[in-house]
């Protein structure tokens, strides 16, 4: 926090990281798009509140050892920077929604690696691809909400859906956990994993940008 608030005087008045609106279009927002893409990033953090919480208990009851669980988690951190690194430029264009699609799918996988009866392989496994997955699918849902909303709005909404979705899904989690045992608590995941997979995939050209498209277009 202290190096970023240092980091504060290097950006200049008025100065903005995202593009500016093409003419005729600032100020609008597509609430249903806009939603749509909270709602998906509220689920996908909901699937993080269940599994990364308990993530280390997973591993233990796989028979790892406290040692084996450390391992995993940091080799699986590594390749989540490798994924991260890499979205940006698969990503680009309609790469988007294909990644992100493809991210939010292997959120689905991996926690059905994990609700498989558990050995070292299962618990490796839908580690590794759940951090990569998780990152590299929200990392492509913070980059979609700008395609919905030029306002900004939705931005401000992000945090509080990123905070309530791990809130929640921890506690949901631990409850299902202690009462039912972790699988039933991995199922949970699956069916957010499913939310938000159909939330990104219903979403549409923002309607302000079909707008244009139709002004520009020959007759």
């Amino acid at each position: 926090m202290v190096l970023s608030m240092l980091a504060t005087p290097l950006f200049r008045r008025g100065e903005t990281l995202a593009a500016p609106a093409p003419a005729g279009v600032a100020g609008r927002i597509d609430r249903r798009g806009a939603m749509l893409v909270l709602c998906a990033q509220l689920a996908l953090y909901g699937v993080v509140g269940v599994v990364w919480t308990f993530l280390e208990k997973i591993g233990t009851a796989a028979g790892l050892s406290g040692r084996s669980v450390s391992l995993v988690l940091g080799i699986a951190n590594i390749a989540s920077l490798v994924i991260c690194a890499a979205m940006p430029k698969l990503g680009a264009g309609a790469g988007l929604r294909r990644w992100a699609l493809v991210n939010l799918g292997g959120c689905a996988v991996a926690a059905v690696l994990l609700a498989m009866p558990a050995s070292a392989m299962t618990f490796t496994l839908g580690a590794v691809v759940f951090i990569g997955c998780w990152t590299g699918g929200a990392l492509l849902i913070y980059a979609t909400i700008p395609q919905y909303d030029l306002v900004g709005k939705s931005a401000a909404l992000s945090p509080g859906c990123v905070a309530l979705g791990y809130g929640v899904g921890s506690v949901a989690g631990g409850s299902l956990i202690e009462r039912a045992g972790t699988q039933s608590a991995l199922i949970a995941a699956i069916v957010l994993c499913a939310v938000a997979f159909l939330c990104y995939r219903r979403l549409r050209p923002a309607v302000f940008g079909m707008e244009r498209a139709l002004a520009v277009a020959p007759e």
